[in-house]
């Protein structure tokens, strides 16, 4: 099942020596991305990290922190009674203001 998630990078804090340039002259940076089985008091699923080597894991040097992420959720929509319901008024004609385009139309 795919999922969308929202969340931010910090550009400042990603090592120098991590970015790659490719062939083509663009850059890159790989990162790691972590999703927890829960989220965190500020609703955050997940968080982002630079890669690191494997020499680097193994020494247990510290993770370059770049971001977090959360699943965003759709705004609440206010659940109506139908009997708050007013009906529309069926309009048969356009408003006088369009009475140009409707001559427009005519044509």
């Amino acid at each position: 099942m795919s999922q969308l998630f929202v969340g931010s990078i910090c550009l400042s804090d990603i090592p120098k020596d991590k970015v790659i340039t490719a062939r083509n002259g663009k850059m890159y940076v790989n990162i790691t991305i972590w999703v927890n089985d829960t989220a965190d008091q500020y609703g955050n699923v997940g968080s982002m990290h630079i890669s690191q080597t494997k020499d680097e894991r193994e020494t247990n040097q510290k993770r370059s922190y770049m971001g977090n992420f959360k699943i965003p959720v759709p705004a609440a929509t206010q659940p109506t009674d139908s009997a708050d319901l007013q009906p529309v008024p069926e309009q048969t004609s356009l408003p006088a203001e369009n009475n140009a385009w409707t001559e427009f139309l005519s044509r």
